[in-house]
């Protein structure tokens, strides 16, 4: 961009960092001056272009500088960086750059497939897995330009062998607690998702807590990009939230099976968390499931990989359905939620059936049903499935209990549950 406007003879200055301007505003004043000089000369604008933009994101001054020059054009990078400086008087939309699905299938597969060209010359991907791998680690997270790059570059650079494999494979290096401590999710976190206040408390509220979330918390997180009509940007968002222990501080408690995860996670719900807030109203499993996720964040030794897709745009025909928690560290074990006993049956496919989504995970999963409707619990079972009855937690809202399989293995288990309805 830069050599085409100075081919065109506009005048163009080019910072790489703008870290480097916020010690010394002699040099930016300067450019200012000469700016003003030329402006006067000839009514011709100077161009900067500011990179690494959110290395001084909150240096007030170096932005007043810059943007309340009428003889400057500038031009802003800096993937990661939303604007809120008080000298900006637009802060919307943030500067977040995502890909779409279709500049994933053009732009970001040709460039990919340069790059291995040139990259590891000796080896070939079939286009469809290259494309597979691409359009999962789009979905992963949710098209944040940063992050998808960065992936993207760790896993044809670290694990090209499990590339070829297909998404399915790829998908299996993010799931490991150490995962977190890559050096790749360590910038990603550092440039992307470095939490501070009031962010960890709206982000607390917005999971944990609807009765606290407030008008001020909606503005908090949306000013950073991470909301789309209520919804969360992705699970890889999710993930940073979950494993902040800012935000969800651990819990004493010590979980020893997923019987004990699973009550300790439900023994904390209260009434309002099982109401269906607004902003979840695209499926209201997923609001259950984010306020069950932050509980679950507090067991000490566990790690949530949250569930795909959790969206920003809606779900089409193609996607793979979504898994709700891969619950990690002490455990590697899948919670599938559902509702209402709402399509048990295909639920129980994506594990045992051939073919099925989560084929790979037939022997560490477990599907809760949050049984809303006062209605006899645990609808019979396909007689092709009566032996995972085990398999099957159903928590009952009227009857605050807990059933495993067809007993009633956990009476009461929400201690602050009050005012059941009686409908």
């Amino acid at each position: 961009m830069c050599r085409q406007l100075v081919a065109s003879g506009c005048d163009v200055y080019y910072l790489p960092s703008a870290g480097a301007f916020t010690t010394d505003a002699n040099e930016v004043i300067s450019l200012i001056e000469n700016a003003n000089k030329r402006f006067t000369a000839t009514g011709q604008l100077t161009y900067v272009a500011v990179d690494e933009a959110q290395n001084c994101k909150k240096d007030n001054y170096f932005w007043s500088l810059i943007l309340r020059s009428p003889c400057l054009a500038v031009i802003i990078t800096g993937l990661s960086i939303a604007l809120d400086s008080p000298s900006i008087p637009d802060k919307e939309p943030s500067n977040f750059i995502f890909f779409s699905e279709e500049e994933v299938k053009d732009e970001v597969f040709t460039a990919f497939k340069n790059y291995i060209a040139s990259r590891h010359p000796t080896k070939t991907i079939n286009d469809a897995k290259l494309l597979e791998v691409l359009l999962g680690i789009r979905t992963y997270t949710g098209g944040h330009a940063f992050p998808l790059m960065r992936l993207c570059h760790y896993v044809f650079d670290e694990h090209f062998n499990v590339v070829m494999e297909g998404y399915n494979a790829v998908e299996k290096l993010f799931r490991p607690s150490t995962f977190m401590d890559l050096p790749v999710m360590k910038e990603i976190k550092g440039r992307c998702f470095n939490f501070e206040e009031p962010e960890r408390k709206s982000l607390r509220n917005y999971l944990s807590d609807p009765t606290k979330f407030s008008a001020e918390d909606q503005l908090v997180i949306s000013k950073f990009g991470f909301m789309e009509g209520g919804k969360i940007l992705s699970e890889l968002f999710l993930q940073f939230v979950y494993a902040n222990k800012s935000i969800f501080p651990e819990d004493m408690y010590i979980a020893s099976n997923i019987e004990d995860v699973i009550v300790f996670a439900l023994s904390n719900f209260t009434s309002d968390l099982f109401m269906e807030p607004d902003r979840f109203n695209y499926a209201y499993e997923n609001s259950v499931g984010f306020f069950f996720g932050s509980k679950l964040a507090k067991i000490p030794g566990i790690y949530l990989k949250p569930q795909v897709q959790v969206v920003k745009e809606e779900r089409t025909a193609g996607h793979l359905p979504c898994l709700d928690f891969y619950v990690n560290g002490k455990f590697d074990i899948c919670i599938e939620i559902i509702k209402n006993t709402s399509k048990l049956e295909s639920h129980i496919d994506r594990f045992e059936a051939s073919g099925g989504a989560y084929k790979h995970f037939q022997n560490n999963y477990v599907i809760l049903d949050f049984q809303m409707d006062k209605k006899p619990i645990l609808s019979t079972l396909p007689k092709k499935y009566e032996y995972l009855a085990e398999k099957i937690f159903t928590f009952s809202y009227h009857e605050n209990c807990l059933y495993k399989g067809r007993v009633a293995k956990f009476p009461l288990v929400c201690k602050n549950l009050h005012a059941v309805s009686t409908k």
